[in-house]
């Protein structure tokens, strides 16, 4: 595998990972966001039934005290009781939609509303209206000690039924708490193992990536690359640290082929040598004839000459060599030699 290849393989494979941490992250935020809505939702709804409780004691007030006194100002907390009752049940039903059984306990409670409405709210109403003013309030007293008993009765159940009510959401409100925290801690756990993870992969992907760049190079980049700019200044005695038995990549293949120039420097100094041994043995053989020995080359120059060539023009062998008789004599002497 190519090294271009090894070291897209390691960052893909750690970005990868670092993506899907990334992912998993991202549902469980929405799923303790999801978590915590619902916890929201159920604090809500319990917060409405406690309004619908609170809004029936205002009404159950206001009737009474309207019931005792006869006085206009009582139906007060009465109006706004029943109006928060209303906006509270109907804010409720909304909530409660997904909810079958919180659904129908809560139609069980608008029952009894609508009962202690009828039974006991407008009987005292009505009677409010037909009462006479010499009276002093007698109708609306034998009223309310008639409703008096039905009213409690009903009031109680309401307060039994909205307990039941709120007991249900406070047992959703302590589950979607503990799922909550369940989903946090995972959420937690999940970014911590995978941001662990992510880390180890990585290293490992350093070194390995880092293990085979240094197999390849075959050891420091800086060192072999000083061997080389050596070699490439002629210098072959070069030293190599370690045991070149284990050395490899670039610094193997470095190393043999100093070995191999090496041997060419001396196969090239061997083969030098016996081309100076062939001369000498071939001056010392046409030194040795008696007669004038030369040869020339394809311009008349001398290549070699014997020592009776170089008496005869009494000059130096070496001085002979590579001149022509033209450049020795005149034209008409060379010619005619």
């Amino acid at each position: 595998m190519k090294l271009q290849t090894q070291f897209l393989v390691s960052f893909v494979v750690v970005f990868a990972l670092m993506i899907g941490i990334a992912g998993v992250t991202y549902q469980s935020i929405n799923a303790l966001r999801e978590s915590e809505d619902w916890v929201d939702h159920t604090h809500e709804v319990i917060i409405k039934a406690q309004q619908l409780l609170t809004s029936m004691v205002d009404v159950e007030t206001g009737i009474r005290g309207y019931a005792l006194t006869g006085k206009e100002t009582f139906l007060e907390p009465y109006a706004a009781g029943v109006t928060i009752r209303g906006a509270a049940l109907a804010e409720n039903k909304k909530l409660v939609s997904d909810n079958p059984a919180q659904g129908a306990m809560l139609n069980e409670i608008e029952a009894i509303v609508e009962r202690w409405k009828a039974e006991v709210g407008q009987p005292v109403l009505q009677a409010g209206r037909r009462r006479d003013k010499s009276a002093s309030g007698a109708t609306l007293s034998t009223v309310a000690l008639t409703v008096g008993e039905t009213g409690k009765a009903l009031m109680d159940s309401l307060r039994e039924k909205i307990a039941a009510f709120t007991g249900v959401e406070e047992g959703l409100l302590a589950a979607r708490m503990k799922s909550s925290d369940e989903v946090a801690a995972r959420s937690i756990q999940l970014v911590v193992f995978g941001t662990i993870l992510a880390i180890a992969l990585g290293i490992l992907a350093m070194l390995f990536t880092t293990r085979r760049v240094v197999r390849q190079v075959g050891g420091e980049p800086s060192v072999i690359a000083g061997i080389t700019e050596q070699i490439g200044r002629g210098n072959l005695d070069v030293e190599f640290e370690g045991d070149p038995k284990t050395a490899t990549g670039i610094r193997a293949s470095v190393e043999t082929m100093v070995e191999r120039l090496k041997k060419s420097r001396e196969d090239e100094a061997r083969s030098i040598e016996a081309q100076r041994r062939l001369s000498l043995e071939l001056e010392t053989i046409m030194d040795s004839i008696p007669g004038l020995v030369f040869y020339k080359d394809a311009e008349n120059n001398y290549v070699r000459v014997n020592k009776y060539i170089a008496d005869a023009h009494k000059m130096e062998k070496k001085d002979l060599e590579g001149k022509s008789l033209f450049d020795l004599y005149s034209m008409e002497a060379a010619q005619a030699y």
